[in-house]
């Protein structure tokens, strides 16, 4: 019977040391933000006063698995952003392609620009408007997902 219980001491006690060493997730520690102050690197979210970096913005969105796996109070405004910011990769690429495809359609032409060119110019507009606008959209989005995330810590102020 001693055995048993010696044995359970010994399974038992590195989890509950464990269990100590974690200190619990405060506001202080644990929120997150946005941080864009330097204008040489892309925005940034961080966590907690130390600004530890759970994510960066580039081409892509960032993947974040705290907002990704947390209740659907912040996971669906998360998804959205991150769709939101795919279309806005996918607008800005479609509005680049087409702005780059304009001098080649006029140096084709024989005649000079022709409707085509106008047509890719104005595809171009249109493409980087829908960016922009779909862009915006996605940086409410994570702002909302953000903000329930802090909102649910337990020392929210």
């Amino acid at each position: 019977m001693i055995r048993v219980v010696t044995i359970a001491v010994l399974v038992t006690l590195p989890m509950v040391l464990q269990a100590q060493d974690t200190p619990p997730c405060t506001y202080e520690r644990c929120a997150l933000r946005i941080e864009d102050a330097n204008p040489r690197l892309p925005a940034r979210v961080v966590q907690g006063i130390e600004g530890r970096p759970v994510g960066t913005f580039g081409l892509f969105s960032p993947a974040i698995p705290l907002l990704a796996s947390g209740p659907d109070s912040v996971r669906i405004p998360y998804e959205a952003f991150r769709t939101r910011q795919h279309l806005f990769t996918a607008f800005g690429a479609l509005s680049l392609a087409s702005l780059i495809a304009v001098p080649m359609v006029t140096h084709m032409s024989a005649h000079g620009p022709g409707s085509a060119a106008y047509v890719m110019l104005g595809t171009s507009v249109a493409f980087g408007a829908g960016a922009l606008a779909v862009g915006l959209g996605a940086r409410s989005k994570l702002d909302e997902a953000i903000a329930q995330y802090n909102d649910r810590l337990p020392d929210r102020r």
